[in-house]
């Protein structure tokens, strides 16, 4: 099939992830970023917050263990329950 562009269902998903179809499909489909500055900072912003997120859950749960199992007490539960609604917040952002 001459000019054949993949299927349409996945041509519209990557083309709303904003991935593009780059080459010829004899040379193998490659796909690419739009090498634009905004793309290049959404892909920061997501992945710090993603950082962001991990750490927030991960503290918190551990903050909470210490707390509780290791009698370090309440200051550290209530950090731990504050660094886990950091993560509820930080997640609505992704």
């Amino acid at each position: 099939m001459a000019g054949h562009r993949g299927s349409g269902a996945l041509r519209d998903l990557m083309e709303w992830a904003g991935l593009g179809w780059d080459g010829i499909p004899s040379q193998g489909l490659t796909f690419g970023l739009d090498k634009t500055r905004n793309s290049y900072m959404e892909i920061i912003r997501s992945v710090a917050l993603f950082v962001l997120a991990a750490v927030a859950e991960i503290g918190g749960a551990w903050l909470i263990w210490q707390g509780v199992r290791e009698h370090r007490g309440i200051a550290w539960v209530g950090a731990g329950a504050l660094a886990l609604g950091l993560y509820g917040f930080v997640a609505t952002l992704h």
